[in-house]
């Protein structure tokens, strides 16, 4: 008994860590996106140009995932 436990435990927490490695991942690449729009406004792109507009969109979806990921990750205190 004790043996299955351990393992469903190895288990939870290998996903929990692949996950966590998930999360980390988004969170960067939403912070590249975030600076590539800075920097492609400051290069005086409208914010309707259609660069921009698909960056948005980019940015829009990292943040919707990062929304469901850390809705899946338990959190601990």
């Amino acid at each position: 008994m004790a043996e299955k436990d351990i393992l469903e435990l190895t288990q939870y927490n290998t996903q929990t860590e692949k996950d966590r490695r998930v999360l980390n991942n988004t969170q960067n690449m939403l912070k590249v996106f975030q600076a590539f729009r800075k920097y492609q406004m400051q290069s005086g792109k409208a914010f309707d140009s259609p660069e921009i507009l698909y960056i948005n969109k980019k940015i829009q979806e990292f943040e919707d995932d990062l929304l469901l990921l850390n809705a899946d990750i338990p959190h601990y205190q």
